[in-house]
């Protein structure tokens, strides 16, 4: 019996794990993909540091909040370029 439970743990476990690691597709709309690709590029921009291109996609009056502040456009900006973060 214990043998069987164990067996079926196993098994469930594999089956879960395995289906885990199947690609799934999305398919986009144009809309949703433009979305998607500013997103990717936002987060490489910031990686590259390249705030002159996060400029003109942050609004002027946006605000950025994290566990430890809140700051303006430019404070982001600013730590973004240095690297503070």
């Amino acid at each position: 019996m214990k043998q069987s439970m164990l067996a079926l743990c196993l098994l469930i476990i594999t089956v879960a794990a395995s289906h885990a690691q199947t690609a799934i597709t999305t398919t986009y709309t144009k809309e949703e993909q433009e979305v998607v690709s500013l997103s990717k590029d936002k987060w490489q921009w910031m990686a590259d540091k390249n705030v002159d291109k996060l400029a003109t996609l942050f609004h002027d009056q946006s605000k950025f909040v994290h566990m430890s502040g809140t700051w303006k456009k430019e404070e982001k900006l600013d730590i973004i370029k240095t690297g503070s973060i």
